[in-house]
This record gives structure tokens, C-alpha cells and sequence, in this order.
């Protein structure tokens, strides 16, 4: 699933849930995957599984080379996401199916759990 994954993202920016209904089977994500090679990476097996990282190498048309080394992606304990980027997170993940204004709703609910006197209030 790599190379989807990463066609996407380079594609829109990002990866969210709703990409794979949007994206599989799009020709241009399709073209993109040609162009993918995955290699394993000894340096980075070598720190699994204290650390779940990648090494991207871009080769772009011009012949100059991009590239970036993570160790531990967002979301690992050591590299937790924001408040602002869990939201973004949950936003790309409920939006699509509870719609921008309940999608909202919940994650407020969510973040005031502990005050909360009954579940209804999230599950009506």
C-alpha cells in the first residue's frame, strides 16, 4: 500500500481516511504508484521496534534529489501530535461522515469527557 499512500500525498498534501474512498482508482494516483519503488532500509529496520521511521528519497525531473529521514512519525509518544493537528486529525476522519458542525459537537463532548454525567450526551 506504499506507493498509494505515498502518491497520495504527494497528490493532495495529505492522507486521510476518506482519501482511499476518493482516490483508488484514480488514473492519476495509478500513474503516480509507477513511479514509487519501496526499498527496505537496513538503518531504519535496525530501530524497529523502539522507533517506526522511514527514509524518502525524491528524485525530481531536474536530476536534483530530496531528501528526509523520521525516526519516529507523528503520532509515536515522542513526537505526539498538537492539540491543533489532533483536531485536523479527527476532522479528516469523522468529517466525511458526521459532517462539519456534529463532527464538532463530538469532539467537543470528547475533550470534556471527564465532565460529563452520561453517556447519552455523545451515543443520543
Amino acid at each position: 500500500s506504499m506507493p498509494f499512500t505515498a502518491a497520495v500525498a504527494l497528490l493532495d498534501g495529505q492522507l486521510v481516511w476518506d482519501s482511499y474512498a476518493r482516490r483508488i482508482g484514480d488514473p492519476t494516483v495509478a500513474a503516480l504508484m509507477q513511479k514509487i519503488e519501496v526499498e527496505a532500509d537496513a538503518e531504519i529496520e535496525a530501530l524497529f521496534p523502539a522507533r517506526f521511521g522511514a527514509n524518502v528519497r525524491i528524485r525530481l525531473s531536474n536530476g536534483r534529489t530530496l531528501q528526509q529521514r523520521v525516526d519516529s512519525p507523528k503520532g509515536e509518544a515522542d513526537n505526539f501530535p498538537t492539540p491543533e493537528e489532533l483536531e485536523q486529525k479527527f476532522d479528516g476522519l469523522a468529517g466525511p461522515y458526521l459532517g462539519a458542525g456534529q463532527g464538532h459537537d463530538v469532539l467537543h463532548l470528547i475533550r470534556n469527557l471527564e465532565h460529563a454525567t452520561a453517556i447519552d450526551a455523545i451515543f443520543p
